[in-house]
């Protein structure tokens, strides 16, 4: 009689290291049938920093023409919203871009949801820009919960030039009822010029402000008064030649919150406001733009008397960067947070 044993230790030993692989590979594959059911967990964080990485270093799209220049009916070819002054300007942002993003054109949550955050899920966030100094403080989004994702980064918000002019450095050398005064941008010398484009006055996409003060000191006799009769814009394109741009501009007097239409009276200041891109639309980087402000004096003398003017011994103002009484671009530290739910 045979012994059998062995044979069926062996086939014990068989099924029973088929069994234990079999439950193995069950054991390998019962998570992946489960994440349907249990779902999975975001990485806010990553969410926050993509987001951010967006805002400082990206200038947005479209470039050229830049996205903050598209208006309310033209929001809809905005694709992304960056806030960097250029691509080569990572973390140095535009205050023009700044205070176009936090507009009231843009709807919270959807516009940003589409051109910053970028995510398939209807996520919860609040954006802020802040400079320490205050100057700048923004922000657009919910409260924040307890829980979410953060980031925060450093920028260098650009600071726009501006020119103050004192009027009684520009008195004319002859007596006139009638003064017209130039204030001159050669958009050459300023947007060619070997500067950063954090340091330069970049006058056909940025604002330009100019402003005559101490307009009364110019007068010898008290009993007369100043009038605005009007602000015009000419062109030159490299020759001699000029041609008018219209229309006539509105400007603050007397540092009213509100404009005035020339011919207006003035007392003794007037504030000219160009907004970011106003030049882009009559003129390129290789063009001259003359801004003349004329005067008439009321209640002079037959001959008038002297005043501000670039007619009668003075040249024009130049707004560029050799000058003393043009404020140049500066940069301001704050930060950037978004956070993320």
């Amino acid at each position: 009689m045979k012994n059998d044993a062995a044979n069926l230790s062996f086939d014990f030993l068989a099924g029973f290291t088929v069994f234990i692989l079999a439950f193995i590979w069950v054991a390998t594959m019962i998570p992946g049938l489960l994440i349907g059911v249990s779902g999975y967990s975001i990485d806010y964080d990553a969410i926050a920093y993509r987001s951010g990485v967006i805002l400082v270093e990206d200038p947005g799209m479209p470039v050229n023409p830049p996205w903050e220049g598209k208006t309310f009916a033209q929001k809809g070819e905005v694709e992304r919203m960056g806030l960097a002054l250029t691509k080569d300007t990572p973390n140095i942002l535009s205050p023009e871009k700044i205070n176009r993003f936090f507009s009231s054109d843009f709807t919270y949550p959807e516009d940003y949801q589409e051109k910053v955050i970028f995510g398939d899920r209807p996520y919860q966030f609040n954006v802020s820009v802040m400079t320490f100094d205050n100057s700048t403080n923004r922000s657009v989004g919910s409260l924040r919960p307890k829980a979410y994702g953060y980031i925060r980064r450093f920028v260098l918000v650009k600071q726009m030039s501006n020119a103050t002019i004192d009027s009684h450095l520009y008195n004319s050398s002859a007596n006139s009822t009638i003064h017209i005064f130039s204030v001159t941008l050669n958009m050459t010398r300023l947007i060619k010029d070997e500067k950063r484009p954090e340091y330069r006055i970049d006058a056909l996409r940025e604002p330009v402000t100019i402003n005559l003060t101490n307009l009364k000191s110019n007068l010898a006799n008290p009993a007369t008064t100043i009038e605005l009769t009007r602000i015009r814009l000419w062109r030159s394109d490299g020759g001699s030649s000029l041609s008018n741009v219209p229309p006539d501009l509105d400007a603050y007097i007397d540092r009213d919150a509100n404009p005035s239409t020339p011919p207006c009276a003035v007392d003794d200041s007037v504030s000219l406001l160009f907004p970011a891109g106003f030049f882009s639309a009559m003129a390129t980087a290789d063009t001259k733009m003359f801004v003349n402000f004329t005067f008439t004096l009321v209640n002079t003398g037959p001959d008038g008397d002297r005043f501000i003017n670039s007619t009668y011994g003075n040249r024009h103002f130049e707004y560029d960067y050799d000058s003393t009484r043009v404020t140049q671009p500066e940069l301001k530290p704050g930060v950037v947070e978004v956070a993320v739910w």
